[in-house]
């Protein structure tokens, strides 16, 4: 039948055009409604308004003036993501490291702020002179402890979210979502000596 419309099929019974002949049903039958094949077929999906603005949240001037320069701290982790289970590993090749440690930079730099300096342990010596800022980093067996810090931070609030989680063993593609939603909402909120105390740390660097 080739899907018609309702009306058309209408048509078709009632003995107009190239009509069914002899038909053991009516136009009167046709009483269901609209078939769900016709609305799934034949709805034109509209597109996106692509014109909308993003508002970003302005800095106070003083904030850039006053703390025009930041020093990046940088680190890998394992991440535990389920109770006991295992543990995945966030290693990258040198040429990720560095796109991922430049777009860092950009980002910053949109926003006013250089990035002077980036310290990390001694593993990321092979990135030094590759990316857009000094690199410094530890000696052997050495760790930045304020980026260590940081790393617990995170973690803490990890196992807070797996526990109230009803599974014991998750996919990576799940432990990857969640360390960036845990990212992610760490940066929403005010964190305990923050330079100002009515913007998070994802509105200043991301507006």
């Amino acid at each position: 039948m080739g899907w018609p419309s309702d009306a058309e099929f209408k048509r078709i019974l009632s003995g107009q055009g190239n009509s069914i002949i002899n038909a053991p049903v009516t136009a009167e039958d046709i009483i269901g409604g609209l078939a769900e094949q016709l609305i799934v077929g034949k709805t034109v999906q509209k597109r996106a308004n692509k014109n909308n603005k993003v508002l970003r949240t302005a800095l106070p001037s003083n904030l850039v003036r006053h703390h025009p320069n930041e020093i990046l701290d940088i680190d890998f982790f394992y991440s535990d993501y389920a109770p006991a289970t295992g543990r995945v590993t966030y290693y990258r090749p040198t040429e990720e490291i560095v796109k991922a440690l430049n777009n860092a930079i950009a980002v910053h730099n949109n926003r006013g702020f250089t990035i002077e300096l980036v310290n990390g342990d001694n593993e990321f010596d092979r990135i030094k002179g590759k990316v857009n800022a000094t690199v410094e980093t530890c000696a052997a067996n050495e760790h930045n402890p304020f980026i260590e810090k940081e790393i617990r931070f995170v973690k803490d609030r990890q196992r807070c979210d797996w526990d109230k989680l009803p599974y014991k063993q998750v996919p990576k593609i799940m432990v990857d979502a969640n360390i960036i939603d845990m990212f992610y909402w760490i940066n929403q909120h005010l964190r305990e000596g923050s330079v100002l105390k009515d913007l998070s740390p994802g509105a200043v660097i991301e507006g």
